[in-house]
């Protein structure tokens, strides 16, 4: 057996096709069904994205694809962040993906209840103040307008919201 330290060990047992990056601070967002069309890459599940304790990692989106939030009582938004990709793949991002709302207004068709809220930028990164006038929202849906080459990581996603609806 070959001899090596304990810090030549600790790398020999690191996943060599990802490095984890840091997660962020602990946030709480409100509670909420979450749902996608996208095949997710082993345990990297959007719920465990929207409990703060990992990274959704998906595989190739494809046009028409989501990612679904169904808030359990409707929530008046008053901020949206979400970053996707890592220092590893930093190809692995969001681009033409729209960030929508869908109000809570009686209206019974969902184009007329939708309300686009922001998109990803060439970074990767969603990121916007949501005027509180919009009033309650019933669910957020993250809409892929493209075909993607490569898989997605969403590595935080944080929906600030006036609690006490």
């Amino acid at each position: 057996l070959p001899i090596c330290s304990k810090f030549e060990l600790l790398s020999l047992l690191q996943d060599k096709d990802f490095k984890k990056d840091p997660l962020p601070p602990p946030f709480v967002n409100p509670p909420a069904r979450l749902s996608t069309s996208m095949e997710t890459y082993q345990h990297h599940t959007i719920d465990q994205l929207y409990l703060g304790s990992d990274f959704f990692w998906a595989m190739t989106p494809k046009k028409g694809d989501h990612v679904a939030f169904d808030f359990q009582k409707p929530v008046v938004l008053t901020k949206v962040v979400i970053y996707s990709g890592s220092n590893d793949h930093p190809g692995d991002i969001c681009t033409n993906v729209t960030v929508d709302g869908h109000k809570v207004d009686g209206v019974k068709t969902a184009a007329a209840a939708s309300v686009a809220l922001c998109k990803f930028d060439k970074k990767g990164v969603a990121e916007c103040n949501v005027d509180e006038s919009i009033g309650p929202l019933a669910s957020v849906v993250l809409k892929f307008s493209y075909e993607s080459k490569t898989w997605v990581i969403i590595r935080q996603l944080n929906f600030h919201w006036r609690r006490g609806n």
